[in-house]
């Protein structure tokens, strides 16, 4: 099984020292018998998708323009592949599923993922994209129309691991339009990432106020030069049970032309699903 729905502490310390993404099978019996426990008690509860068998039960896919996923069983990896050449529109390959929601009370999540850019996109220079999503997901804005804005968001480009917080505004209409001065970029690496596997996790504390966080780490060491203080939830945004995203994959930042290729070995969460 590629799942850990519910366990216990020995479970995350177990998951957050793992070295290599790939399970034995005697390892997923063992974690099959751990005691379940309940969201809300004192115990954490952990979700993990180990992606070298496919996608987790729950997990909806978005593929579209020149997007697809290769499940590579060799390795492990499951490839999240771009190649768009439409202009004005960007091509993704990302699964999501439902990470949280947001009641207006500060929250603090964990998305953690171990992705690879791959050297090149086949035969294609890599530009790398956006491999984890947080999302305000499917609210109506005064305008009436349905909208999905991104939160929080990391990307892996061929010369830096970044990650970046976004705030916005209404427009005239009532649309939601990215507020000036954002979104905010924090570099977690400065390096060459072209051929490199890392594993990421962000420690987002959401709020709509300035207590709201982002700690990024990296290999298993925080980057402290990244973190970042202030609002991770618009203030204009709903705050009645709204529901939070998540993504991960490959969604390239740009519209047009666009050649990606992210591995991605599994997908990681502190909350329950």
């Amino acid at each position: 099984m590629k799942k850990l729905k519910q366990a216990g502490y020995i479970a995350a310390a177990i998951l957050f020292s793992l070295s290599a993404c790939k399970k034995s099978e005697s390892v997923a019996v063992k974690e099959e018998k751990l005691p379940k426990t309940k969201p809300g008690t004192n115990n954490q509860v952990l979700w993990t998708d180990f992606m070298n068998d496919g996608f987790d039960t729950g997990w909806t896919q978005d593929v579209e323009n020149g997007g697809s996923w290769w499940l590579q069983t060799s390795t492990g990896i499951n490839w999240a592949i771009v190649h768009n050449t439409t202009p004005n529109v960007k091509g993704r390959a990302e699964v999501s599923r439902r990470l949280t929601y947001y009641t207006g009370v500060d929250k603090t999540v964990i998305v953690k993922g171990k992705f690879k850019l791959e050297t090149t996109a086949d035969g294609f220079t890599n530009t790398g994209g956006w491999i984890l999503q947080t999302m305000a997901w499917s609210f109506t804005a005064p305008s009436g129309k349905k909208e999905y804005k991104p939160l929080v968001v990391a990307r892996m480009l061929p010369n830096a691991l970044e990650y970046l917080v976004y705030d916005y505004v209404w427009d005239a209409g009532g649309n939601p339009v990215v507020k000036s001065g954002f979104p905010i970029v924090r570099t977690v690496s400065a390096a060459n990432m072209l051929g490199q596997t890392v594993e990421l996790a962000l420690t987002i504390k959401f709020s709509n106020t300035s207590a709201g966080s982002v700690r990024a780490n990296l290999n298993g060491t925080n980057v402290t030069a990244a973190n970042y203080d202030g609002i991770t939830y618009p203030t204009i945004f709903p705050t009645a049970n709204q529901q939070i995203q998540w993504k991960g994959g490959n969604y390239p930042s740009y519209p047009g032309t666009a050649h990606s290729k992210i591995g991605v070995f599994y997908l990681y969460t502190d909350q329950a699903q």
